[in-house]
């Protein structure tokens, strides 16, 4: 697919929020993408599948879920964002597009949907991959389009207000630095 085609099926995506049966979807595909990001290389499967699920699992229960999702078919997902929405700002957990839609765009417009509907004046980013290194890169038109302050990159964000059982101890609040 070429970067016009894919530009060409961006226009026939719609944006909705996260829908019970989209569950499953968005939690394999974040543990299976997420496999070869750079802070879990090394990390034994079952170590790694055993417990960031269960991260993944924590955020998805406190973070609100968008989907871009195929106009002639609403139930085909083409991307999703994980996000929490904090006093600090925005925490963009993880964003995934299907691979064949990729370089299309989609990742913009879903970011910059994001950011026309919460306004924060920071993001905080919580995951790297190999395919999108910075997520300011994948969502400079989003900087052009609503100007943030900045984009911070806090790979710690995610164990904050985790279950107590885990002994991870109370909340750090969040700055900017």
């Amino acid at each position: 697919m070429t970067n016009e085609s894919r530009a060409a099926e961006a226009h026939t995506v719609d944006l909705r929020k996260a829908q019970k049966s989209d569950l499953n979807f968005i939690r394999s595909t974040w543990l299976e993408s997420y496999r070869d990001g750079l802070a879990v290389r090394g990390v034994p499967h079952k170590i790694y599948y055993g417990r960031h699920e269960r991260i993944i699992r924590a955020l998805m229960k406190r973070a609100f879920l968008m989907v871009l999702v195929r106009r002639d078919d609403p139930d085909y997902i083409v991307g999703w964002a994980c996000c929490e929405k904090t006093s600090g700002g925005l925490i963009l957990h993880y964003l995934y597009t299907r691979g064949k839609y990729r370089r299309g765009g989609l990742a913009r417009a879903l970011m910059t949907a994001i950011l026309d509907i919460e306004k924060p004046g920071v993001v905080f980013y919580t995951h790297r991959t190999m395919v999108v290194a910075d997520y300011r890169k994948a969502c400079l038109a989003a900087d052009k389009a609503y100007p943030l302050k900045q984009w911070v990159y806090d790979p710690y964000l995610p164990y904050i207000d985790l279950p107590t059982s885990w002994g991870l101890g109370p909340a750090i609040p969040l700055e900017a630095t």
